[in-house]
């Protein structure tokens, strides 16, 4: 009789595939609620997200801040819709980027899927009803940030059932999530999409760490919460797998009247609390931020002193006592060139064809003049019956130039800069 005998290999991988089962198999039995119930609670998306919370950017037109429909599903395995670190579907994609959840429904193939209404403002609320099964008390969910590249608020395997009960109230706070296929950094920003895709990951305060990120907001530890997802147990009821719906409806339980009383009072409790401290709250601290100096503008005077100005402009607007803007306007005195003495030419009674210097005697009014070490030449216009010719020297080229009566002139490097009528 001949006997086979398994190699090494062959072993070692029977021993690890039946390790990765069992570790499986551990994990969802470690979900699972030990509840024979199934649970219904009631679901509410309180959203938070204020201009007083989030002064940066904040959007108010085309489109004003909302949110999409929230879309969850109850499961049993964990990282069931999506997770932190892992990359996004195709079907994510669609919904961080358009709101659209059909594609992601698909992906899933599962009948424990829900949704829950738009909200049409960045503050708001939303509620419905959702049944658990004790084999799949993990909840999912995530609605999507309107406008933003591909940004979204969530949950990832949230579980409601803890010691073998189901929880009576939970609540979760909600901070915004980028899901990795778009590469914007604010609110408004066009579709541009990111390649090679990036991994699903949370925005902070400092990350992305760009002052043109709508979330950067580099004076906080903390992002404020964009709002929170609250879960109350309203009932449970018998689980019969093989029992229809409405059966399941009929054996519903609802808690007693100690019960619900004592839990009433917790709730109202809670509300207190959280109002109170949403009261507190004076809002996010948003300094101002201002643009670069631009460079100095020319002096105000083009000779002797003067002014010259450099300005810069508001980025942002400060908001809830941040640090308000800085000066924008820069003035400084400016020393240009001496301005010159005034003068008028006295030509020689024999001048005829070429430029003399001129004597120097005093202007009615100042003139502005370049620099006094450059070449100035004086001249005049000589009255006759066929008018007045200006008469230069060949390097000054200024010729047949007609006026009707006597005129001085002052020239520099070839250009009149001033001219006066002789008495």
């Amino acid at each position: 009789m001949e006997t086979t005998s398994l190699q090494p290999s062959a072993i070692f991988l029977t021993f690890f595939v039946a390790n990765s089962l069992r570790a499986v198999l551990s994990e969802i039995n470690a979900t699972a609620c030990q509840s024979v119930y199934a649970s219904n609670f009631s679901l509410t998306f309180n959203a938070e997200w204020s201009p007083q919370n989030f002064p940066k950017q904040y959007p108010i037109y085309r489109p004003p801040a909302q949110w999409s429909r929230l879309f969850g599903c109850s499961h049993k395995s964990p990282d069931f819709i999506w997770t932190e670190g892992g990359l996004a579907s195709q079907g994510l994609k669609v919904f961080v980027e358009d709101g659209k959840y059909e594609l992601l429904s698909k992906e899933l193939e599962s009948d424990t899927c829900f949704l829950i209404d738009a909200i049409k403002a960045g503050v708001g609320k939303q509620s419905s009803t959702i049944t658990l099964m004790p084999d799949s008390p993990l909840i999912s969910i995530l609605a999507r940030i309107i406008p933003s590249p591909d940004w979204f608020v969530g949950v990832n395997s949230l579980n409601l059932c803890k010691s073998g009960h189901w929880e009576e109230v939970v609540t979760f706070d909600l901070y915004p999530w980028d899901a990795g296929t778009d590469s914007g950094f604010v609110f408004s920003s066009p579709n541009f999409a990111t390649e090679p895709q990036e991994p699903i990951s949370p925005i902070t305060a400092q990350s992305p760490a760009h002052p043109a990120n709508s979330f950067y907001y580099p004076r906080l530890q903390k992002l404020p919460r964009l709002g929170y997802l609250e879960f109350r147990l309203l009932s449970t009821q018998m689980v019969n797998y093989n029992d229809s719906l409405m059966d399941r409806e009929a054996n519903q339980t609802k808690p007693s009247s100690a019960q619900r009383t004592e839990k009433e009072s917790s709730i109202n409790s809670e509300v207190v609390n959280e109002n109170s401290e949403n009261k507190a709250m004076k809002g996010t601290p948003l300094d101002c931020e201002v643009s670069e100096w631009s460079p100095w503008g020319l002096c105000s005077h083009t000779c002797g002193s003067g002014l010259r100005q450099r300005t810069r402009y508001i980025l942002l607007q400060p908001a809830n006592d941040g640090v308000p803007c800085p000066e924008l306007l820069l003035l400084e005195q400016c020393e240009e060139f001496l301005c010159p003495s005034s003068y008028v030419t006295v030509p020689p009674a024999n001048m005829k064809q070429n430029t003399t210097e001129a004597q120097a005697t005093e202007l009615s009014s100042a003139v502005d003049v370049p620099p006094t070490n450059e070449t100035l030449a004086f001249g005049e216009f000589l009255q006759n019956q066929n008018h007045s010719r200006m008469i230069l020297d060949e390097e000054m080229r200024y010729r047949n130039l007609s006026l009707n009566d006597n005129f001085t002139f002052l020239i520099y490097n070839g250009s009149i800069v001033n001219i006066s009528m002789s008495p």
